[in-house]
């Protein structure tokens, strides 16, 4: 705790600075002879209280207490002085003084001021501290000094109970086991804590299971005593304070071994190879691939089924968590490719799902029937949609929407309609009246002219790759084949 003395009269102020000494060793105690000195000193370093007197030269209490008011809004201010008048202590409370003391001070009443300010004062600190935490975690902000040193984070997440009780309870355990900690609430779910927890030094260097042992006691009180399951993911041990972010990943990554297995505390592991895991990036692909094929047939239950298995299977043989997010992942996928493709109008689809965030569930269940019953959702309506449009419009909607990209009849017949190449080309000549290459690039030169006409700043170079052609040779040949022109003589000369 910083306390500032500020008094003129040399022996007033040594007192004061001897009983604050006695109160607390550890406190440190600045000294000033005015207002003015006190607010140099101040400005290098600030304090948490300020016992002034109010008649000095230079800058007297009151102006000093009106600068604090303005400029150290946090800065507790204490008025001493030997004069009982009233008019003083109005202009005190305007500028918010904690206390107005006479001369001489009762020293058992100074006491107990400073004990009920030590606790004000340490909450104020303890808050601001939080808000730093949460600047950093959040808004990339710099760590503040108090949270340098060895550290972990650790994400805490409650089933039940009011999420400032829980909070508090917890930096109450931790502080009674002799752990410097500081927690600040998720902003996205509101039974997540996330904690800073100062790792003390250790002579074998041994750090990993540090966040463990430290809070493991802790942890388990809380838990007793609230009457409510308590799950943590612990980030590794860490140095500098500008991996907050990286660590705080870990932590959450670590969180979601809950859904996998039954311990508390978990320490996060970097994710195991592959084939420990029993799914291979090959495999993933295979099952998503799977998985699609199986919604865009209709099969929609068998879609569902095949998302909750998957889940249940990691579950159940305890794999890396990691493989419940890429389901979710993968799965979100499949359902916003079968909305897109059922609004095959070429108008942006209103069903876009985003990946779900698994600290947002209970249960792996609750995940599993969300994605299972999403990806049933998108299958029928992939299903109704197919009875809606024949292929052959189906096909130009999709051109329509993708005429940018570099799509080959080929690769569309397998992976989006399912059927013979041949066949499917068949159909669109049928529809058109033309090949689909030739519908292709007639769609993506009318486009480019469009473009050229409407807007005479446009480069050439960037209306080529608006309309998909990454070779700009090839397509002002193919312009000027199309137009008989090219595309610098299509294009709106500006006003002159």
């Amino acid at each position: 705790m910083n306390i500032m003395v500020v008094d003129d009269e040399y022996f007033a102020r040594k007192a004061l600075v001897q009983t604050i000494r006695n109160w607390n060793p550890e406190a440190e105690v600045m000294e000033a002879e005015d207002g003015l000195q006190a607010w140099s000193l101040l400005s290098e370093r600030p304090a948490d209280l300020v016992l002034s007197d109010i008649r000095m030269p230079l800058l007297d209490g009151i102006e000093l207490a009106a600068r604090l008011y303005l400029s150290y809004p946090d800065t507790i201010n204490v008025i001493i002085s030997g004069f009982d008048d009233f008019n003083y202590a109005q202009q005190a409370i305007r500028y918010k003084v904690e206390r107005y003391l006479l001369k001489p001070v009762d020293k058992a009443e100074l006491l107990e001021l400073l004990e009920q300010i030590r606790d004000k004062a340490l909450t104020l600190s303890e808050k601001r501290l939080e808000s730093q935490f949460a600047s950093c975690l959040y808004d990339n902000e710099d760590p503040p000094a108090d949270l340098s040193g060895s550290y972990a984070l650790a994400v805490v997440r409650f089933e039940a109970g009011e999420r400032d009780c829980i909070k508090r309870l917890l930096i109450g355990k931790l502080r009674e086991s002799g752990i410097r900690a500081v927690a600040t609430h998720s902003r996205r779910y509101g039974n997540l804590i996330v904690l800073h927890l100062k790792i003390p030094s250790s002579p074998d260097g041994g750090r990993e299971d540090a966040g463990v042992s430290l809070l493991a006691g802790p942890v388990r009180r809380l838990s007793d005593q609230a009457g409510v399951r308590i799950d943590v993911g612990l980030s590794r041990c860490r140095d500098d304070p500008g991996e907050l972010g990286s660590a705080y990943r870990e932590a959450r990554e670590a969180l979601l071994h809950r859904f996998v297995c039954d311990r508390r505390l978990v320490v996060y592991a970097p994710q195991e190879p592959a084939a420990v895991s029993g799914f291979s990036h090959t495999e993933l692909d295979e099952w998503q691939s799977s998985l699609y094929r199986k919604a865009c047939r209709g099969a929609g239950d068998e879609a569902g089924k095949l998302v909750r298995q998957t889940i249940r299977q990691i579950v159940d043989r305890e794999l890396p968590p990691r493989l419940l997010l890429e389901i979710a992942d993968r799965t979100t996928r499949v359902v916003n490719l079968l909305n897109e493709l059922a609004n095959g109008n070429g108008e942006p689809t209103d069903s876009f799902m985003d990946t779900p965030d698994w600290h947002g569930f209970g249960s792996a269940g609750e995940a599993a029937d969300l994605l299972g019953d999403s990806v049933e959702k998108a299958a029928a309506k992939w299903k109704l949609s197919m009875t809606k449009n024949d292929m052959g419009d189906r096909l130009i909607g999709y051109v329509e929407q993708h005429y940018r990209d570099d799509i080959v009849l080929e690769q569309i017949a397998k992976n989006v309609f399912f059927t013979d190449p041949t066949y499917l080309s068949r159909i669109f000549k049928k529809k058109t009246g033309v090949r689909f290459s030739q519908y292709v690039l007639s769609l993506r030169m009318s486009k480019a002219k469009a473009m050229l006409e409407s807007d005479g700043s446009l480069p050439v170079s960037e209306v080529a790759s608006s309309v998909g052609f990454n070779d700009y040779s090839y397509f002002i040949q193919m312009y000027k084949k199309v137009y008989g022109e090219t595309p610098g003589q299509t294009r709106k000369q500006p006003v002159t």
